[in-house]
């Protein structure tokens, strides 16, 4: 917006604001003529920054799955299961025990947890590969998204079923009889790979979990050591009836992560990378992936233009409006919107300088609070920031003194949830700033 329309903007509304005798500056009460004009126009620019590392250890999720999108491409996102030694089986050697020992099945058992994106109308394939390799942390004690271990190329287990996710319905997966019955075997014999934790994970480096096409949905399972376990049936048979027993190999989460395959082809996104993306280089749009990494950065390229018409002001409130582009989520796309997503401050070259926006308490980050509305109507949907104090300190700042905000999901590399911002060069639901300025004479 140019500086003539601007003015020409605030004179109008100067013409209908109030005028006080008396305002407060500081902790001084000094007489002034004040007046308070809104300006919802002011310039809000907005690009994508893809994260150089995304951490996907430490979590309490279990995810799998490949979806296709015309915004995000292929996403496929597959999980390691690392699991600990049963407590369940009574040890006993003698051979007529052996010999009555019956194997029945080993299942993968998991519990959705809720969370998916694409589509789950369509029939989901998973398939479970041992692992070849020992998935050991970094030296950080972290896993992050591009991490991979060996596994072989023969799946152990595949399973098509229809995903479920809000049901609950546990979704159970037959492991290779072959595998089941040699880990029975090696139980009842004492062999030593079953003596601890530490010896099993050696001898069963544990599973890939992954999903094949034509798998277009994206499920979470939930990633607690008692909802996610491999389960041993078998039975006994002495003179009386078959006595049937279950071993439970609970999930060790400590290996637990999450590998992220994501192909940008063909979107808006192709070619993004770790640099800042304008939206204007992204279809004036901009993009934010808890998965992938991927958060907004904002910025207010003309504040300093309101300090060039009237030297004496400052921001009675500044109140940030973020829309999600209508379409792009929930029912529409099968895509979820973040519930949360915080704003942190950052420089130029787009390195965070450890502040946040934060409540009146100075100390709780502001969540967005998401106003969502289902009857169909975008506008009604939006995040709100109350940014007041960010934009009065800005007021004047150039260079590299000038900062940004950096709005991220704080569950990134953990939750299946995306947005897609409208840029302000779009005419519906875009992007805000909507400022009282406070104007007084001295």
């Amino acid at each position: 917006m140019s500086l003539s329309n601007l003015i020409a903007i605030i004179c109008a509304a100067a013409a209908c604001s109030c005028t006080s005798q008396y305002m407060e500056i500081g902790n001084n009460w000094t007489e002034v003529n004040e007046r308070v004009v809104m300006i919802d126009t002011c310039s809000v620019d907005i690009s994508s920054i893809v994260l150089d590392s995304v951490k996907t250890s430490g979590g309490n999720a279990v995810y799998a799955g490949i979806r296709e999108s015309s915004y995000w491409g292929r996403m496929a996102l597959s999980s390691y299961l690392t699991f600990k030694l049963t407590e369940d089986f009574e040890d006993s050697s003698t051979p007529e025990y052996e010999e009555k020992v019956i194997f029945d099945s080993l299942i993968l058992y998991m519990v959705p947890d809720s969370t998916f994106c694409g589509d789950t109308l369509l029939p989901m394939t998973l398939q479970a590969f041992r692992l070849s390799e020992t998935v050991e942390l970094n030296d950080d004690e972290e896993l992050y998204s591009h991490s991979e271990f060996g596994y072989d190329s023969t799946p152990i287990a595949e399973e098509t079923f229809y995903p479920r996710p809000f049901r609950g319905r546990p979704v159970e997966i037959r492991l290779s009889d072959e595998l089941g019955q040699e880990m029975l075997e090696m139980l009842v014999d004492g062999d030593e790979s079953m003596e601890d934790d530490d010896s099993f994970r050696e001898y069963f480096k544990g599973i890939l979990l992954k999903g094949s096409e034509p798998t277009s949905s994206i499920m979470g399972f939930k990633g607690q050591d008692t909802l996610c376990m491999m389960k041993l049936y078998y039975s006994t048979q002495d003179y009386a009836e078959p006595e049937e027993h279950v071993l439970d190999f609970h999930l060790d989460s400590t290996y637990l992560f999450t590998h992220v395959d994501a192909d940008f082809s063909g979107t808006y996104l192709d070619g993004i990378s770790g640099e800042e993306t304008s939206s204007t280089a992204t279809g004036n749009m901009a993009f934010l992936s808890g998965m992938c990494g991927i958060c907004t950065k904002i910025g207010f390229p003309y504040l300093n233009n309101l300090r060039s018409i009237w030297d004496h002001c400052f921001a009675a409130s500044a109140e940030l409006v973020v829309h999600p582009l209508p379409g792009s989520y929930c029912k529409q796309n099968y895509s979820s919107l973040p519930s949360t997503l915080n704003l942190y401050i950052m420089d130029e070259n787009n390195i965070s300088t450890g502040g946040a926006i934060t409540g009146n308490d100075g100390e709780t980050l502001q969540s967005g609070s998401l106003t969502y509305d289902d009857m169909m109507f975008p506008e009604n949907t939006y995040y709100t920031y109350d940014i007041t104090d960010f934009i009065n300190d800005q007021f004047g700042k150039i260079g590299v003194n000038k900062q940004y905000l950096q709005m991220i999901d704080p569950e990134y590399g953990y939750t299946l949830d995306e947005l897609i911002i409208p840029d302000r060069y779009t005419t519906d639901c875009q992007i805000k700033l909507i400022i009282k300025l406070a104007l007084y004479d001295e």
